[in-house]
C-alpha cells in the first residue's frame, strides 16, 4: 500500500485567476494504492485520490463559491495474465 498527504502553499498562484482568490489557495491532497501481489508478476491495483479545496474569498463573496473539490478512484493492472 502507499498513501501521500500533501498541502498546498497558502499564497501560491491559483488556477482560478479570479480578483479575490487568485493569489492564494488552501488546498489539502490525500491519495492511497493498494497492489495485490499474490499473482505472480499480474499487480492489479486500486486508488483513490481526494482534493479538499478550503480556499476562501476575500473580500467574502456570499453569491460566489469558489471551492473546488475532487475525488478520484480509479483500478487497473500491470503485468501479464497468462506467465511463462
Amino acid at each position: 500500500m502507499t498513501t501521500f498527504l500533501g498541502k498546498s502553499l497558502r499564497h501560491s498562484i491559483n488556477i482560478d485567476n479570479s480578483d479575490r482568490v487568485a493569489h492564494r489557495q488552501e488546498r489539502c491532497f490525500a491519495g492511497v494504492e493498494v497492489t495485490y501481489k499474490g499473482l505472480g508478476q499480474h499487480r492489479p491495483y486500486a486508488f483513490f485520490l481526494n482534493n479538499q479545496d478550503n480556499t476562501g474569498s476575500y473580500p467574502r463573496d456570499e453569491t460566489q463559491s469558489y471551492e473546488y473539490t475532487s475525488r478520484y478512484v480509479g483500478i487497473g493492472s500491470s503485468g501479464p495474465l497468462i506467465g511463462p
